[in-house]
């Protein structure tokens, strides 16, 4: 199973915002992961650049414990995320890849 530092985490998904969330998916990513503020999205379409800077400061602060918490909402597909305290890393199973006919 791969594993990843806390900052390798901070970079995976962050990257993963960046670039791939925008629009209601970037709206309800927001809302889920900021319970106490809420966007709809026309405000994602709106205005991107803020909601998804606020989603990335908040995760470059984060401890790995929470990284973990929210790595199924950025990254659905991933499976069996945790946080292992005693070495420190974030296991992951990455989505299965889709087989082709």
């Amino acid at each position: 199973m791969p594993a990843a530092t806390r900052g390798e985490a901070v970079e995976l998904l962050t990257r993963e915002v960046e670039t791939n969330l925008a629009g209601l998916d970037l709206a309800v990513v927001y809302n889920e992961y900021f319970d106490d503020r809420r966007t709809t999205e026309e405000q994602a379409l709106a205005d991107p650049g803020r909601l998804i800077g606020e989603i990335v400061a908040d995760l470059r602060r984060a401890s790995a414990g929470e990284l973990a918490e929210c790595w199924g909402l950025i990254l659905p597909g991933y499976r069996r995320v945790r946080y292992d305290v005693d070495d420190d890393r974030i296991y992951y199973r990455p989505p299965r890849p889709v087989k082709s006919e």
